[in-house]
């Protein structure tokens, strides 16, 4: 994923106690586990875009063109995916411009005097934009109480598949 990404494996999930670190150390194959996380990641992100917020809850910053923000085409929002590893699992996406939605950015012309461009069918020229941040990716509260679910549920199935 060469645009932008969040990638958790077993030491940066901080927010989980030491034991369940401790149970997914010991792990001979946790990518099963991990399968389970990326899809907690991918559920939670496409919840952002529809309720238009990042993993902090704070709402975007409504568009000037109208409509549900970043979402004209859902180019960007259909563009997220998960790559999992035996011992990581990250989510994001390539998408070119999507590191400007994250983190927000100034844009300005490079060769003419100023921008160009229509918003609702109305010219505007203006010598910058500013495009504020919209942060989809992050590992919120209800990412982390997700993967406590899957681990939850992973817990429960090795212990039946351990019964006689």
């Amino acid at each position: 994923m060469s645009g932008i990404s969040i990638t958790t494996d077993q030491r940066d999930l901080g927010r989980m106690s030491g034991r369940v670190m401790n149970f997914l150390a010991n792990l001979a194959d946790s990518r099963e586990l991990l399968e389970g996380f990326g899809d907690v990641l991918l559920l939670n992100i496409d919840r952002r875009f529809e309720e238009g917020r990042g993993p902090d809850g704070t709402p975007w910053e409504p568009t000037a063109r109208g409509g549900q923000i970043l979402v004209k085409t859902a180019r960007y929002r259909n563009s997220f995916d998960k790559r999992v590893t035996d011992r990581s699992v990250a989510a994001g996406t390539n998408v070119i411009y999507a590191s400007t939605h994250q983190k927000g950015a100034v844009i300005k012309p490079k060769r003419a005097r100023v921008l160009a461009f229509t918003v609702g069918g109305v010219p505007v020229f203006a010598k910058q934009v500013t495009i504020p941040a919209r942060p989809v990716l992050g590992i919120a509260d209800e990412d982390v109480k997700g993967m406590r679910g899957v681990i939850a549920d992973f817990i429960r199935a090795a212990k039946s598949e351990a019964r006689p």
